[in-house]
C-alpha cells in the first residue's frame, strides 16, 4: 500500500466504526484540503462526526478494538463540542475526531463521496467547507501557519469557479473569517 494512502485507510476504517454506531461522519482537514487542492504529505487524520451521547459507549468498543482511546476526553469532547483523539495500533497514527452538534452538522450534509483511490472512497468535506474551515484554523492558530495558508490558496485556484462562492462567504461570515477569506481570494486572483 502506499504510504501516501495510509491515512485516507485509516480514515476510513475509523469511519466504518462510526458508520456501525450510526454516527454521521467526514473527512476534513489536510485530508480534505489535499483531495480539493494540492496533494501533499500528511498524517493528520482529522474527522467531523455528529457524534450524541448515547452513541458514546458502542464507538468506545469499536474503537477500543483498533487501537487507543480515552472515554472521558470522548464524552468531554461530545459535551463541549470539541475534539478527541484515537491512537491506531496498527499504524500508530492519530485521528482526530471533532464532534458538532446539529448547528454545525451542515457541513456532513454538504460532503461530497470521493474515490481517492480505485478502492477507496471517502465522504470528503465540501471545498466551501474545508476552504472555510482552514481559514478558521489559520486564524486561530494566530494567522501564522503557511501551510494552512498554502492549503487555503491551493483549493481556491484548483477549484477555481466551481467553488460556490454565497456559501463560501456565509461560511467565512459564521466564523468570524470573512477578511482572510478575502486576502486569499485576492490573493489567488493576483497569481492567475
Amino acid at each position: 500500500m502506499s504510504d501516501a494512502l495510509v491515512p485516507y485507510r485509516l480514515a476510513r476504517r475509523v469511519g466504518d466504526a462510526l458508520d456501525r454506531c450510526g454516527v454521521p461522519w467526514v473527512v476534513g482537514g489536510s485530508l480534505a484540503s489535499s483531495v480539493h487542492g494540492m496533494p501533499r504529505s500528511t498524517h493528520d487524520v482529522d474527522l467531523v462526526a455528529r457524534l450524541a451521547p448515547t452513541q458514546r459507549a458502542a464507538l468506545h468498543d469499536e474503537l477500543v478494538a483498533m487501537g487507543y482511546v480515552d472515554p472521558d476526553a470522548m464524552g468531554a469532547a461530545i459535551a463541549q463540542g470539541r475534539a478527541f483523539n484515537f491512537i491506531d495500533d496498527a499504524t500508530c497514527e492519530k485521528v482526530d475526531v471533532f464532534c458538532v452538534d446539529a448547528r454545525r452538522a451542515g457541513q456532513i450534509e454538504r460532503a461530497r463521496q470521493i474515490e481517492v483511490a480505485p478502492d477507496l472512497s471517502l465522504p470528503i468535506l465540501s471545498p466551501e467547507d474545508t476552504v472555510s474551515q482552514k481559514l478558521r484554523w489559520y486564524d486561530l492558530g494566530g494567522r501564522t501557519s503557511q501551510r494552512q495558508w498554502r492549503d487555503v490558496l491551493e483549493v481556491l485556484r484548483v477549484q477555481g469557479a466551481s467553488i460556490d462562492g454565497t456559501l463560501l462567504r456565509s461560511l467565512a461570515q459564521q466564523l468570524e473569517v470573512t477578511d482572510l477569506l478575502d486576502l486569499a481570494v485576492a490573493e489567488v486572483s493576483r497569481s492567475r
